[in-house]
């Protein structure tokens, strides 16, 4: 019995599923393939439709923020680039496609300069870091196509990507907009104030706000794009009630939300020691006086002996997490990256009136950092900057109070002992 009873249910499953397949067929009258096929040839005739282009909101990693890059589609399946990577007049023309792959992937598939900058592992202006870059992507999953917006998401990253249409075909135009907006709000620090009371201290690192919540201790980032108008945030940020979508520009440094008079972004300017100790400052064996690159060349000794190359090195203030919101809370001192692996050494410091710092090494590390002091002779950077037991003060100098690109230190004690450490990301100190 038991076993006619489950012939029926067999017999009942099939014509079930018989009856689906017809339901299913009567839904879809064309192939896969075919379906595919015009939607890729939908997508391809909005894409060229636009006679001006497309408006790219770029994000890599959105440690980095975002970029604005503009695209020209054509119909033989060529792209015509300008973006921020190069001078507002300069373009460049690659091949695009449009093809299925689990979905339908729009790709950059020729190398184009001024777009693959952005993926580039070895960026040529030294952007992101050595290895990995900006961690942009040129294959995109395309999410939805319509004459007013493209939403890509990246294939290797997934990171969002927008693109509107250009309003005109004065590219150069557009991107000089965006330089001079750029270079007018561009500071390594700000105030955000809310109501005229409370007041954030925002740093800033490429296209990144960030600060540390002073009641969660988590570090918040905030990435942004520049436009024509001022700042754009990637994601709207909800703070004391109020949210946070742009900042525009205004030559009074009163940079608002929107309409929303309550809050505004505005510089703030520390002093150069303040500058110093609150930021990020990469060193390179040739900014280094004679007094350092003696050092320098046994930390170097330490770093062959382990098969390794130091990646980077750099002064002051670091994430070592580098999450968008991290518990860990930036420390002072060394840090760098040797072979991957990351470290910290600790230093603590005084500020002597508004250009000067004296520095001792607090005899503690984190993540690698004391294990590199112990075998692999980074101990022998202890001296340049200041050890626990002789301290040094160093007189600070600089380009730009507004937003430095460098930080000179001389030791007041041995002028021999200079050392120059940039704003930009410098890799491979030794061989720069």
């Amino acid at each position: 019995m038991r076993k006619t009873y489950n012939i029926w249910l067999l017999l009942i499953a099939v014509l079930t599923l018989a009856s689906c397949k017809q339901e299913i067929d009567d839904v879809f009258d064309k192939s896969s393939s075919e379906r595919i096929s015009e939607a890729i040839k939908e997508d391809m005739d909005i894409l060229v439709a636009q006679q001006n282009g497309w408006l790219m909101n770029f994000y890599g990693s959105t440690t980095y923020g975002g970029y604005n890059v503009i695209c020209k589609f054509n119909n033989d399946n060529t792209v015509t680039v300008a973006s921020e990577a190069g001078a507002p007049g300069d373009s460049h023309t690659s091949h695009f496609k449009i093809e299925q792959s689990q979905g339908i992937i729009l790709s950059f598939d020729e190398h184009n300069p001024l777009f693959h900058y952005f993926s580039d592992p070895h960026n040529p202006d030294g952007m992101g870091t050595d290895g990995t870059g900006m961690n942009g992507d040129f294959e995109f999953r395309v999410n939805n196509v319509t004459p007013d917006s493209v939403i890509l998401y990246g294939k290797k990253h997934g990171e969002r990507i927008v693109m509107t249409p250009m309003k005109d075909s004065n590219y150069e135009g557009y991107l000089t907009q965006v330089e001079t907006t750029e270079k007018n709000m561009n500071f390594n620090e700000y105030m955000l104030v809310f109501d005229k009371q409370d007041t954030i201290y925002l740093k800033r690192s490429y296209r990144n706000l960030s600060f540390v919540d002073a009641e969660t201790k988590v570090t918040v980032k905030l990435p942004f794009i520049t436009t024509p108008t001022g700042f754009v945030l990637n994601t709207p940020f909800e703070y004391k009630g109020k949210t946070i979508t742009r900042f525009d520009y205004s030559d009074e440094p009163l940079w608002y939300n929107g309409t929303d008079k309550t809050v505004y972004l505005t510089p703030y300017v520390r002093p150069a020691n303040e500058q110093f100790i609150n930021g990020q400052w990469f060193l390179s064996y040739s900014n280094a006086g004679e007094f350092a690159q003696q050092y320098l060349n046994v930390v170097k000794q330490g770093v062959d002996n382990l098969g390794e190359k130091l990646i980077w090195m750099s002064f002051g203030t670091y994430d070592l997490d580098g999450s968008s919101k991290s518990t860990y809370l930036p420390e002072v001192g060394i840090s760098f990256n040797s072979g991957g692996y990351l470290g910290q050494l600790l230093y603590n410091y005084k500020l002597v009136g508004e250009d000067k710092i004296t520095l001792s090494f607090a005899r503690q590390g984190i993540s690698n950092g004391i294990w590199y002091y112990n075998n692999a002779k980074f101990d022998n950077l202890i001296p340049i900057f200041g050890s626990s037991s002789a301290p040094r003060t160093f007189q600070i100098t600089t380009d730009n109070l507004l937003s430095p690109s460098y930080m000179v230190l001389t030791d007041v004690s041995n002028p021999k002992n200079v050392i120059k450490l940039v704003a930009r990301y410098v890799s491979y100190p030794f061989e720069n």
